[in-house]
């Protein structure tokens, strides 16, 4: 809801276009929790931004009942373009020169091998059969093998392939040029152009990941999120680093998205086998290199 959007600071998945939500926001209306109405003014304006203190404040500091927001035109064309690399490195650096270009795709998003592995669709052929089996065997089977982290990583690291998707929009002749820029710029670094398919599927299925994590869970393991940003020149060391880290307990997923000019997001998903929670602090700390 809006009153959501304003009270976490959202940001969607077409932000490095648009912005996050509070770069929508002109003005704000709500109740302090003294009772006291207050409504700001549309930005511009002169002065200091109440509007930017509130938003994000989850309730702690008001409850909104309001806003006027700045509203774009339905896009007349979206372009879509999928492409795989070697390297999460040689990923992230096609995303960074494109936009460094002047190109504002809609949509980027960047899976790591382990997240590409993860959310893979099953052939339409095998799809009933993988339905049928697949949540019984990875009960069985895929939860054991969470149990041990240092195997599965090293078996990980084999996969080193990602998948970059931009999605372009606006009138169509942008829409288009744009995206031949986009895959210059990404063939000159070595990327393999899959075409718009593998893009395509992903922004139909952008939404379906929580569906995904709630089967993990009924599977018997653990899934939980972490999101950070970072600029450029620590997104790969912040990276690495939460894999190295985290690598020994768990089975370590990474998307990367919301990207601008100046850095972008990492979602990171751990998933390990069930266990009690002193248990799993217990491994978290000692990793640390702390005391529990």
């Amino acid at each position: 809801t809006v009153g959501g959007w304003l009270a976490t600071r959202s940001a969607g998945l077409l932000s490095s276009r648009y912005g996050k939500f509070e770069d929508l926001v002109l003005s704000v209306r709500g109740v302090l929790g003294t009772g006291e109405r207050f409504e700001t003014p549309d930005r511009p304006f002169l002065g200091p931004d109440l509007a930017q203190l509130l938003m994000g404040s989850e309730g702690a500091l008001c409850t909104f009942t309001a806003a006027r927001l700045r509203v774009h035109p339905r896009p007349e064309a979206r372009a879509f373009r999928a492409f795989d690399f070697q390297t999460v490195e040689r990923g992230l650096a096609a995303v960074r020169r494109v936009l460094r270009e002047g190109l504002r795709p809609a949509a980027v998003h960047l899976a790591d091998p382990s997240a590409l592995a993860f959310h893979a669709q099953p052939l339409e052929a095998r799809a009933r059969v993988a339905a049928a089996f697949l949540p019984a065997l990875f009960t069985q089977v895929g939860t054991r093998l969470l149990s041990w982290p240092r195997l599965l990583g090293p078996l990980a690291r084999l996969a080193t392939r990602c998948r970059l998707v931009f999605v372009f929009e606006g009138d169509p002749g942008h829409a288009d040029a744009e995206d031949r820029a986009a895959a210059a710029a990404c063939l000159s670094l070595g990327a393999n152009d899959l075409g718009e398919g593998p893009a395509r599927a992903w922004f139909q299925e952008r939404n379906d990941a929580a569906f995904r994590h709630a089967r993990v869970f009924r599977s018997g393991a653990l899934i939980d999120t972490l999101e950070v940003s970072a600029p450029w020149e620590h997104v790969l060391d912040v990276y690495q680093r939460v894999r190295a880290v985290m690598g020994a307990l768990a089975v370590v997923l990474c998307e990367f998205g919301h990207a601008t000019a100046d850095g972008c997001s990492l979602s990171f998903h751990f998933i390990t086998a069930g266990g009690p929670g002193d248990e799993v602090e217990a491994k978290l700390l000692s990793a640390l290199g702390e005391q529990p």
